[in-house]
């Protein structure tokens, strides 16, 4: 499954549909954040040290951490092997009222 590809359902009491004053009915997107940009968020040292140590420009890990552009398997490896997380732990989205909740759980699941 790829960054793009993540199925997170929305919050039970999100709204799905907003009508517009003309009539248009627009689909409403959960406010979500990707799973990487929130091990960085979480981690202990800056996001260009993070950077340094995977051998990725720091621009670039900008980009893989908002969503703009999708991670190369190399520089996933590398992503992997510095937070000792698994793909899965990685790649895709989490919704915001659930970060808590998954940040407790992919610990919980960490070997010591």
């Amino acid at each position: 499954m790829g960054l793009h590809d993540d199925p997170t359902p929305p919050p039970a009491n999100y709204p799905t549909h907003r009508t517009l004053p003309d009539g248009t009915v627009v689909r409403i997107e959960p406010p979500r954040t990707t799973k990487l940009r929130q091990l960085l968020i979480h981690n202990t040292y800056p996001q260009y040290v993070v950077a340094g140590a995977c051998h990725i420009h720091p621009v670039q890990l900008s980009y893989y951490a908002l969503g703009r552009k999708p991670i190369p398997t190399h520089h996933l490896v590398a992503l992997c092997a510095y937070f000792e997380r698994e793909p899965e732990d990685i790649l895709g989205y989490v919704n915001l009222p659930d970060v808590v909740d998954w940040i407790d759980k992919s610990e919980k699941g960490r070997s010591s």
